[in-house]
């Protein structure tokens, strides 16, 4: 894998981690704010959930993008 691949995934997996981590904010946001259509506990209990998805995969996520790179040889320099 290239480096400007790599860095391209990284940047969409940043993506996706921040919308879980936003989702999860926006259900508990609403359910305090009153505006929320479903029950509490199920608001608070699927916000958190999907904060600790986001930042659990944006963890992983950053683990492998940094090993990815720390494994892939050096090029020889001309």
């Amino acid at each position: 894998m290239n480096n400007n691949r790599g860095s391209g995934m990284m940047m969409i997996r940043l993506v996706v981690c921040a919308y879980l981590i936003y989702l999860g904010g926006s259900l508990i946001h609403d359910q305090q704010s009153g505006v929320s259509t479903i029950t509490p506990w199920l608001s608070w209990t699927s916000g958190i959930l999907f904060i600790a998805a986001g930042l659990l995969y944006g963890w992983f996520s950053w683990k492998r993008y940094r090993g990815d790179t720390a494994d892939r040889p050096e090029k020889p320099e001309e």
